[in-house]
């Protein structure tokens, strides 16, 4: 489709998004590089070390820093008065406007901003719902800085999400908790899960060459990927232990952990029998390139998450043709039981080893879902997912005229 010059998409965001490696700012990214198809596209973010505006034209997409300051609330409150401020002197009224906010840090902008256009507010799932399943994480770690971000972001989604136009979450469970959380109305809110990129952005001979080095590290052994970030508690880091404790008695493997874990997730291991370097390797956070190599260099990976927003890992480890093993929420909506993996509740770890196991003993059924993986993946590109909420964007537009 020819770009529509009329149509301009204004988008907030806390990070730099070019430069992003995950969250909303790899996905603002991917997702403005979709919308120049059909619209001009601006982004404004928060530049923490900026004493001025910036203003960057990348890849034909317009980036605009506005200062944050290292205060939470005073930092706040001037990049809101700047963004909202710039936005008023640059948008034209009369074309169309979406402003797309990411986030719950951009939210307090809905009120000034609906004037110019419907406004979209794109979120992964409902924080208070999140922050249940994070809170043991941010006692064992003393995160002062999480929680202090919980503890102003809960009260600005209480008090701002029902002026959006369009709420947009990953899958129907974040819908619902929403709905049901804060009564929004149905018609209100829209599902458009995530899609990937980095299969695009790191493949070829060299990296597989790279990648073959690396598995070679391991012969004789199958290998296990969990990716764990921040958030090993809510990934459920302890269930990933104990299933592995069980499938590696009848399977020779080793279980590799992305990540920052806590001590006792540790001196679980111990307790298990597991040797930390030996049984379990710990890279600690990884870069893109890193990630990227270990999804094409395991077996089969595993995630018996309690709770997530869309598990983007399960879409990345797909696309490099690796079946899975995940809880439900982790499987939503990319997973189906039996297809391209297999789909066990997070706490039945008799019922994880016993899943992961069978994909590592049974090379025909191993091989029938690695093609499956490969298959579905190519189902959520950005590509595809950017399209639609331009579709939707355009409902809106409509319906604000």
């Amino acid at each position: 489709m020819e770009r529509d010059a009329n149509l301009n998409i204004w988008s907030v965001v806390y990070e730099r998004p070019d430069t992003a490696d995950t969250g909303f700012g790899r996905a603002v990214w991917s997702l403005s590089k979709v919308f120049m198809s059909q619209a001009k596209v601006n982004i404004i973010y928060g530049a923490p070390r900026s004493s001025s505006i910036g203003k960057e034209l990348i890849d034909d997409i317009n980036l605009y820093g506005v200062p944050k300051g290292q205060g939470l609330i005073s930092g706040r409150m001037s990049f809101y008065r700047d963004a909202a401020t710039l936005l008023e002197m640059l948008t034209n009224k009369h074309d169309p406007n979406v402003i797309f906010l990411h986030g719950p840090f951009s939210l307090p902008l809905v009120r000034p901003l609906r004037r110019l256009g419907p406004v979209v507010y794109h979120t992964f799932g409902s924080l208070i719902f999140e922050l249940t399943y994070s809170f043991r994480e941010i006692v064992d770690t003393a995160d002062q800085s999480k929680l202090a971000r919980y503890a102003s972001d809960i009260p600005i989604e209480s008090a701002f999400i029902r002026s959006v136009d369009m709420t947009v979450v990953p899958h129907q469970r974040a819908a619902l908790e929403l709905a049901k959380l804060y009564r929004l109305r149905s018609d209100r809110i829209s599902v458009s899960p995530y899609g990937q990129d980095i299969y695009e952005r790191f493949h070829g001979d060299e990296f597989f060459s790279d990648a073959d080095r690396f598995r070679s590290r391991f012969a004789g052994k199958k290998i296990i990927l969990f990716v764990g970030g921040y958030a090993w508690n809510r990934k459920g880091a302890r269930w990933m232990l104990r299933a592995f404790g069980k499938v590696s008695k009848h399977v020779p493997s080793v279980l590799i952990m992305t990540g920052k874990p806590a001590e006792h997730y540790l001196n679980l291991a111990g307790e298990l029998g597991l040797k930390i370097n030996e049984d379990i390797l710990l890279p600690g956070i990884v870069n893109d390139r890193t990630l990227a190599l270990l999804y094409a260099s395991c077996d089969v990976f595993a995630l018996p998450s309690a709770h997530e927003g869309f598990s983007q890992p399960v879409i990345e480890v797909m696309a490099y043709g690796k079946p899975v093993v995940v809880s439900p929420i982790a499987a939503y909506p990319t997973v189906r039981n039996g297809v391209e993996g297999f789909i066990v509740e997070p706490r039945d770890t008799e019922g994880f080893a016993e899943a992961m196991g069978k994909m590592l003993i049974d090379d025909e059924l191993y091989s029938i879902m690695c093609r499956n993986a490969k298959k579905r993946s190519q189902q959520f590109s950005w590509g595809k997912i950017g399209l639609r909420l331009l579709h939707l964007f355009n409902v809106l537009i409509d319906s604000d005229l």
